[in-house]
């Protein structure tokens, strides 16, 4: 059945499908969409995605990031994770290279565009309007996207109601607003975060900070 191959194919979203998640007809070029009738305005300069090149991807920072955040899924026993903001795909295309089942939420299309080029199933759109039924995702990851946003409570909120319980979220965020510069004004970001600050950001939508 067409449903069953799309569990198969989606497989990190396959509780949210089984329990009626009201997903899209993906497009010719493979991309489920979901519109934003807000359109609430992302930080983060499109251009740069647009300009995107895989030699951005052999970059220390990229490849340290990407190693580090596969060590944590291991040690915490996860295969799966739902990736949000998932940009041009650099760390999910590395960890659906190295055995962990993986999709993607990206609100920018031509982010959607260069992860879809890796074969990995993406949703473009932002995850408050994709709309997961409650308790449906077993790992969220958000790496170097919660700096992008001037309020992230109301996407660490919908993170945590649609996580299953006990259900774990990976964050990466630049640190030191001491080291805040240039770079940071002109890629959009907000802030940059110390480690008592992203605990008590994260703190305040429920979760419960363990490393």
């Amino acid at each position: 059945p067409v449903e069953s191959r799309i569990m198969c194919m989606l497989a990190p979203l396959s509780t949210a499908i089984a329990r009626g998640w009201k997903i899209n007809k993906p497009g010719e070029d493979g991309i489920i969409e979901y519109h934003d009738l807000q359109d609430v305005e992302i930080s983060y300069p499109k251009n740069m995605y647009e300009q995107y090149s895989t030699e951005t991807d052999a970059g220390y920072w990229v490849r340290h990031r990407s190693k580090e955040i596969h060590s944590e899924l291991k040690r915490l026993g996860l295969n799966q994770l739902v990736e949000v903001g998932a940009g041009t795909g650099s760390v999910c295309g590395f960890l659906a290279q190295n055995g962990i089942d993986v999709a993607a939420i990206e609100p920018l299309k031509a982010g959607a565009i260069q992860i879809r080029k890796r074969g990995i199933q993406t949703i473009c759109g932002r995850l408050e309007i994709v709309n997961f039924p409650s308790a449906s995702i077993k790992s969220y990851g958000v790496f170097d996207v919660l700096e992008h946003i001037e309020n992230p409570s109301q996407l660490l909120d919908e993170m945590y109601r649609t996580l299953e319980p006990g259900g774990y979220l990976l964050v990466t965020v630049p640190c030191g607003q001491w080291l805040w510069g240039e770079m940071d004004k002109s890629i959009g970001h907000y802030r940059r975060y110390s480690t008592k600050r992203i605990n008590e950001v994260v703190s305040r939508s429920g979760f419960t900070p363990i490393k």
